[in-house]
């Protein structure tokens, strides 16, 4: 017989870490992910990028420049919208077909999208 906790047991602490902060990290994350570099200068957060790339408050945008700032997340630099605006595109149109073959419309924006 085994005085040591079960797998489960073990994971238990964790499991209701990970849901106590999920509500904390997520905005951090949208709040400060780097999303590429303009100038010399590092942008950052979505609020940071949509001002940046676009000219323009997050809550402004369309819905191809919010999903070209989630495309930013994989290859930040490669894909960023002013210094490579055509590997922006397809990183948009990518994101347009995996969103349509999960049934999300990508032509209407999320309606609580704010970083």
């Amino acid at each position: 017989m085994s005085t040591s906790p079960s797998r489960s047991e073990e994971g238990r602490p964790a499991r209701g870490l990970l849901r106590s902060w999920t509500g904390r990290l997520l905005p951090l994350f949208l709040n400060t992910v780097y999303l590429g570099t303009i100038e010399g200068q590092a942008v950052n957060g979505l609020a940071g990028g949509a001002r940046v790339f676009f000219g323009r408050e997050f809550a402004a945008l369309s819905w191809d420049q919010y999903l070209a700032l989630l495309g930013c997340f994989a290859a930040p630099d490669a894909s960023n919208p002013i210094v490579n605006p055509g590997e922006s595109a397809r990183q948009v149109e990518a994101l347009k077909a995996r969103l349509s073959s999960l049934g999300i419309e990508p032509d209407a924006p999320p309606e609580e999208a704010s970083p």
